[in-house]
């Protein structure tokens, strides 16, 4: 395409490509000598790198560092059909300091980024004609990346902590796992309990537990219920858990804590 050497440009798409993969396909681990970036337009899989496994989906990027190891795969029954970037250039690594990437090695759009998924096929679609100069193919990756520049995910993060913050309000009498609470939102597990640590300074499941006592110590102050109605009645699956955390939260039994609490209120 007439490009010259690569170390003389602020920015250079190597190559671009697509690909509807089959069930379960996968590459790696192993690793790339440049960036590279996968934008999924449909369907599902996963994405490990640095120990972490992401699972996403159609509207979600992956993102790869040179020489970080990784690996990825199609989802067994509704396998991904992803659209990628290879890039590098002088100025490469200050442009991704203005993403999502200087912090995350993937993006949450899901379906509700249109914009992005357009951006990557035209993109693709202007390097597959192979008559274009690196300014040009360079502008169509800046545009694409603009689509993932810091700040626009917290929208999302946002969004994702209200809902499951009411995922847990209405569900925590019943047997959930935090697992449960990613699904119904639609987000890795791993991704959820990063945005439940920065926001509320605690992870997924430790909310989930102290919103249970929370609940259990309520109702030992406000209604006859048994301590294993209780127990029950707030999400625990048996006693000797719920004493347990209850004894860790108040410094003593239920039992005990109803008892302190009625004689105040008889005081009172």
């Amino acid at each position: 395409m007439g490009e010259k050497n690569s170390k003389g440009q602020p920015l250079q798409v190597f190559y671009c490509g697509r690909e509807a993969c089959a069930f379960g396909h996968f590459w790696g681990p192993a690793v790339r000598p440049h960036y590279l970036l996968h934008v999924i337009l449909t369907g599902k899989g996963f994405y490990t790198v640095n120990n972490t496994k992401y699972t996403l989906q159609g509207g979600d990027a992956f993102f790869i560092r040179p020489m970080e190891s990784h690996f990825y795969q199609a989802d067994s029954k509704n396998p991904w059909e992803y659209a990628w970037v290879g890039f590098g250039g002088y100025e490469a690594e200050t442009v991704l300091e203005e993403t999502v990437f200087s912090k995350s090695s993937v993006y949450y759009g899901k379906n509700e980024n249109e914009d992005m998924i357009h951006k990557i096929k035209d993109l693709v679609a202007v390097y597959e004609k192979k008559e274009s100069n690196w300014l040009i193919l360079s502008g169509k990756l800046m545009e694409l990346l603009g689509e993932m520049r810091a700040g626009k995910e917290e929208k999302y993060e946002g969004e994702y902590l209200k809902k499951a913050l009411q995922y847990v309000e209405d569900h925590y009498s019943y047997d959930i796992k935090v697992q449960d609470i990613a699904d119904w939102i639609g987000i890795d597990r791993t991704y959820l309990y990063r945005i439940f640590v920065r926001e509320i300074g605690m992870s997924p499941k430790v909310y989930l537990t102290q919103q249970r006592l929370e609940h259990a110590m309520r109702m030992l102050c406000s209604s006859n219920y048994s301590i294993s109605e209780i127990a029950y009645s707030c999400g625990f699956c048996d006693m000797v858990s719920f004493h347990n955390h209850f004894r860790k939260k108040t410094g003593m039994t239920p039992g005990n804590y109803r008892k302190r609490n009625r004689i105040r209120e008889s005081i009172t």
